[in-house]
C-alpha cells in the first residue's frame, strides 16, 4: 500500500515540474503553478469528502473503486492532452493554448507604475 501511495503522491511533483517546463519564467509560470496548486487543494478537500458520504452511505469499497476510476480517467486525459515530441516543440504549442488564460492575468504590482 505504500508503494501505491508513494506512486500516487508524485503526480503533483510531476505536474509542477512540467509546469514549471512548459511556462515562461515570471507572472505567467507563477500563475500557472497557482493554479496547479488551487486545483489540488480543491480536489483533495472535495476528494475526502465524496469518499466520506460514499463510504456513509453506501459500500464501503465504493470510495476506492472511484478513486482508481478518476485517476484512470485522468490519466487518460493527460496522456491525451500532453504535447508529443521535442520540448521547444512542446513549449510553444502549449504557450499558444495558454495565451488566453495569461491574457487575463493582472500586473503583479496592482497597477500600471513599474515596481520599486
Amino acid at each position: 500500500s505504500r508503494i501505491i501511495v508513494g506512486l500516487c503522491k508524485q503526480t503533483m511533483t510531476a505536474a509542477t515540474a512540467l509546469t514549471a517546463e512548459l511556462t515562461a519564467e515570471g507572472a505567467e509560470r507563477a500563475v500557472w503553478i497557482g493554479r496547479l496548486s488551487s486545483a489540488a487543494t480543491v480536489s483533495w478537500i472535495l476528494g475526502q469528502s465524496v469518499g466520506g458520504v460514499l463510504y456513509a452511505r453506501s459500500d464501503p469499497r465504493l470510495p476506492a473503486a472511484v478513486a482508481v476510476a478518476s485517476y484512470c480517467v485522468a490519466s487518460v486525459v493527460v496522456v491525451a492532452a500532453l504535447p508529443q515530441g521535442d520540448s521547444k516543440k512542446a513549449r510553444s504549442s502549449v504557450n499558444r493554448r495558454m495565451e488566453h488564460a495569461t491574457a487575463e492575468v493582472p500586473p503583479q504590482n496592482g497597477g500600471g507604475t513599474p515596481a520599486k
